[in-house]
């Protein structure tokens, strides 16, 4: 099966699962009642930000999957067709679930998500025509959108819930707990400086290695820092600010000369980054059972969900693009090592958590990474392959 319809048929199945879960508790109902709904229940800002963002990845890759058989005109018809479809038969079935509720708004909010996702994927193909002098730097080319993935999914996620600051005592709060200093009742966290700094310093490494321009590179990683002051749900805490900081500062310092030393520490401070996320305590004093349900937490909550989801997608494209760079004729095999050994990793760090108050271990983060490090990796085999055809 070709990939683009693999992954629009495995998004399918997590929308479907996602919108019916828990999927039980069944009883009777009007499918198609909420098409004439008179008084629809208000939806947050929130909520209408998760459906379009849910439902983009969708557009996308069936666009690129239609595009393989079909016109792109047709294509982008039947890719938006598949999202409504999808979303009409999800508020229907939500219409027999007791803890569910079928929404108008919703089914618009997915369809445009689709139109989204299909657009930016009919922009991809059409300006991604390459010759074959084209395809014998598509590696390169590859190494870089996984970065700029990485950067996105990092930028994204801080930033959710979408909670903006838009009057004067709202600001000032947030920059109350900006400038506040360290003290007895708020001491500063030296883990959380650490993981902003390594973060930032992953980041702009890997941008340096790609030759990102230097003014696009610092404001990619520390503008998105700055924006919590504005939007978020937590602010920006002055430990997070001063890691970020100190991160641009050993950036520029320690601007390797060569690729290939960019991304080597870029490397290091992503896998030690992790690590040190995953093993810091949360900020209640409760512990937690290990949930084995694939996304049940996430989808009691779908904006903090896609925040976490985030932050395993920009590590898993970040260790992609940084072992692509400093094993530029690395083997699938390579590959292989590498997902099972975050995998691993990252569920023996789950685990750990259960030794750890406030911290909630699941067993979708190392789905996620895993899935996510093999879709990236499983792009740069399909376009080192067809460089050596060209």
């Amino acid at each position: 099966m070709q990939r683009h319809a693999l992954v629009s048929l495995i998004l399918s199945g997590l929308l479907l699962y996602g919108g019916l879960f828990p999927l039980q508790g069944w009883h009777t109902g009007n499918a198609i009642g909420f098409l004439t709904e008179r008084h629809p229940v208000p939806s947050g800002m929130d909520d209408l930000l998760v459906n379009v963002l849910i439902f983009i990845p969708l557009g996308f890759a069936a666009l690129l999957a239609l595009n393989r058989r079909y016109r792109l005109g047709r294509s982008m018809l039947l890719a938006v067709l598949h999202g409504f479809c999808l979303s009409f038969a999800i508020e229907a079935f939500q219409a027999f679930l007791p803890l569910r509720y079928s929404s108008l708004t919703d089914l618009g909010m997915n369809t445009l998500g689709t139109v989204l996702g299909a657009t930016a994927a009919a922009w991809y193909r059409t300006h991604s025509r390459q010759t074959t002098q084209a395809a014998v730097s598509g590696l390169t080319d590859a190494r870089t959108r996984l970065v700029y993935i990485a950067l996105a999914a990092w930028a994204l996620g801080p930033l959710l819930p979408l909670n903006l600051v838009t009057d004067m005592e709202g600001l000032h709060e947030r920059l109350h707990l900006l400038l506040r200093g360290p003290d007895p009742l708020h001491p500063w966290s030296l883990g959380t400086m650490l993981v902003s700094l390594l973060a930032v310093l992953a980041l702009g490494s890997l941008g340096q290695a790609v030759a990102m321009p230097p003014a696009r590179l610092y404001a990619a990683v520390l503008l998105p820092v700055l924006a919590r002051v504005l939007v978020g749900d937590l602010g920006l805490r002055a430990e997070e600010l001063a890691g970020g900081l100190l991160g641009i500062i050993v950036l520029w310092t320690a601007s390797s000369r060569t690729r290939r030393a960019g991304a080597t520490l870029a490397l290091a401070a992503l896998v030690a980054g992790f690590i040190l996320t995953e093993a810091l305590p949360g900020a209640s004093a409760a512990y937690r059972t290990f949930n084995w349900v694939p996304f049940k937490a996430h989808l009691q909550n779908p904006v903090i969900g896609i925040e976490a989801l985030l932050a395993s997608i920009w590590v898993a494209a970040g260790l992609a693009a940084s072992l692509a760079l400093t094993t530029p004729e690395g083997r699938w095999r390579l590959a292989l090592a590498a997902t099972a050994a975050l995998a691993i990793t990252s569920f023996g760090l789950e685990v750990h958590q259960l030794r750890l108050p406030g911290r909630s271990p699941d067993i979708t983060h190392p789905i996620v990474l895993a899935l996510s490090a093999l879709l990236a990796f499983a792009s740069l085999g399909m376009l080192r392959a067809r460089r050596t055809m060209a």
